[in-house]
């Protein structure tokens, strides 16, 4: 792989789980990604998982399916529904068609 990492993977019950090694920089860890009926998806990542053996380099964020959710805008008609906090609604329109100039006075009362 480009990114230098080992990855071993085998399939669990509704999942997976892999262990990704990065031998040049002499870290990793290991993941469990499950998946549900409902649609949920989990991801865990055991702390007693991640190993960091070298001295001058650390993990310092884990970002698993950075890309998940992303779409081409403007070729599908619809909307993402995200179901955190209060929830919200990504419309899947091209920001562009959003961005209009403006220009208004504004005045603040103290």
């Amino acid at each position: 792989e480009s990114s230098g990492a080992r990855v071993s993977v085998e399939k669990i019950p509704g999942g997976f789980h892999a262990r990704l090694d990065y031998p040049s920089y002499e870290l990793g860890f290991e993941v469990e990604v499950k998946l549900y009926d409902d649609g949920s998806i989990t991801a865990y990542i055991p702390e007693n998982s991640i190993y960091e053996n070298a001295e001058n380099k650390k993990i310092g964020n884990i970002y698993l399916f950075p890309l998940l959710g992303n779409t081409k805008l403007g070729e599908v008609d619809g909307y993402m529904f995200v179901p955190d906090g209060n929830g919200a609604l990504i419309y899947l329109i091209r920001k562009a068609d959003l961005i209009r100039d403006m220009s208004r006075r504004c005045m603040a009362v103290m």
